[in-house]
């Protein structure tokens, strides 16, 4: 996916990334009519609903987190499928200048 997908198109590039894994994953397409159409929606607009809650500036670390975390649950609650996962706690503070520190959910003082 190209950079500044979350500014330039609405969408970020993790959560789009992911929505077509399932999408490759399911076999659907524009036409398809199974509850993986769906499914696959409901997956990507949660994680965007969650993402515009928090606002910007753009943070690719904390949306991949989200993306991924999101996913994890999502799959497991949907498929029964389990995979790990982890506390994600962000190392990125420091190189980010817009950090938004506390109002990220994977913010951490040092």
């Amino acid at each position: 996916m190209p950079g500044a997908m979350c500014g330039q198109w609405g969408i970020c590039g993790s959560v789009a990334s992911i929505g077509a894994v399932l999408s490759i994953m399911h076999e659907v397409g524009p036409l398809s009519d199974s509850s993986y159409y769906a499914d696959d929606m409901e997956y990507t607009s949660s994680v965007i609903q969650k993402m515009s809650k928090i606002g910007g500036p753009r943070c690719c670390k904390r949306n991949a987190f989200i993306s991924i975390s999101t996913a994890i649950k999502f799959v497991k609650e949907k498929y029964g499928i389990e995979m790990e996962l982890n506390e994600i706690s962000c190392e990125f503070t420091d190189f980010n200048k817009q950090c938004i520190k506390e109002r990220c959910p994977f913010f951490r003082n040092k």
